[in-house]
C-alpha cells in the first residue's frame, strides 16, 4: 500500500489504486452477474418455451403449440425426394397464409420431434430456408402460426443414412 492512499483511504488493487467510478462499476458488474447466475427473470421465459423443444412425441409439441393445424397448400414445403445424409437435409418453407408469425418445422422421427421455430417479423416475406439433422427416413411436417391458428403441410423425407446416431 501506498503512502498516498493510505493517507486517502482509497482501496488497493493489484494494479494500484482503484478509482471510484471503476469501484462502482466492478460493484455492478458483480451483482449483474450474481442476478443472471440466479436465473432472476430468465427462468420464467425459459420455462415456457422449452415444453415444445423438450417433447418427444410429435403429439406433445402439436398440444404445446396449440393443437392440430389445418392442412392448407398456401404451405410450400421443399426438401429433397432423397437424402444420402441425414446430417444436413436442405430445406425450405415459404407461408403464402395471411398473416404468418411463426413458421415451425417437425420431423416425426427425430427424438426431439421440433427442428426449428422461426417468428416471422409483420411484413416481412415468411420464408426460411436452412440445412436440418433429420434421424432417418420420415414425414416432415412445416406449420404456420397465422392470427393465432395453425396450419400444416407434410412432405415425406427419404434418408438413406440418418443423422441422429442412426
Amino acid at each position: 500500500m501506498c503512502a498516498w492512499s493510505a493517507m486517502h483511504g482509497e482501496p488497493i488493487g493489484p494494479a494500484g489504486p482503484v478509482a471510484p467510478d471503476r469501484r462502482e462499476w466492478l460493484q455492478r458488474s458483480a451483482l449483474i452477474v450474481a442476478w443472471l447466475g440466479a436465473g432472476l427473470g430468465v427462468r420464467d421465459a425459459h420455462a415456457s418455451r422449452t415444453l415444445p423443444f423438450d417433447a418427444t412425441l410429435l403429439s406433445d409439441v402439436l398440444r404445446a403449440m396449440g393443437g392440430r393445424p389445418t392442412p392448407t397448400p398456401s404451405i410450400e414445403l421443399d426438401l429433397p425426394d432423397l437424402s444420402e445424409d441425414g446430417v444436413m437435409v436442405p430445406v425450405a418453407v415459404t407461408s403464402r397464409v395471411p398473416g404468418t408469425e411463426q413458421i415451425t418445422l417437425l420431423a416425426e422421427a427425430n427424438p426431439y420431434p421440433l427442428v426449428f421455430q422461426v417468428d416471422v417479423a409483420p411484413g416481412t416475406e415468411a420464408y426460411v430456408s436452412t440445412r436440418v439433422k433429420l434421424a432417418r427416413s420420415c414425414t416432415v411436417m412445416a406449420v404456420v402460426r397465422a392470427d393465432g391458428r395453425l396450419y400444416s403441410t407434410t412432405r415425406v423425407a427419404n434418408v438413406t443414412l440418418g443423422g441422429c446416431g442412426g
